[in-house]
């Protein structure tokens, strides 16, 4: 199947809106955080604090594309040639060293990329423990 991504069930889910939410994790394990949005209304999901997540060397992102978004979205089922469906985000990350004081949030904005004085759309923290 052409649409098919093979990955683990989502740790997370969450609305466009976003939200916050807490994730226990362990060292040497993949987790998904998978986000609700509709790209064809110009919204993503990117992760706004990837620098910081870097540099903790306690996580790694294992599927963000160049511009920091999920190379990762899959569409909702819908009939053949429906426009406009939405879908979800799908944001995986391998824990590399599970000690608690070295552990970065996790920091999801759904926002479009041209708006630059304008909040996002929805914002997702996601503290992992």
């Amino acid at each position: 199947d052409l649409f098919y991504i093979k990955m683990t069930s989502p740790a997370i889910f969450l609305k466009k809106e976003g939200g916050n939410a807490e994730l226990k994790v362990e060292n040497g394990k993949e987790y998904n955080i998978a986000l609700e949005g509709n790209p064809t209304t110009g919204y993503s999901w990117y992760m706004a604090n990837v620098d910081i997540v870097k540099n903790s060397n306690s996580v790694e992102m294992l599927n963000l594309d160049e511009y920091n978004g999920s190379s990762d979205y899959v569409t909702d089922p819908h009939e053949p040639g429906m426009c406009g469906v939405g879908g979800v985000y799908h944001f995986k990350f391998k824990v590399k060293d599970a000690t608690a004081n070295k552990l970065p949030k996790l920091v999801f904005e759904y926002k479009r990329p041209w708006e630059k004085d304008v909040p996002p759309y929805g914002k997702a923290e996601i503290t992992l423990k």
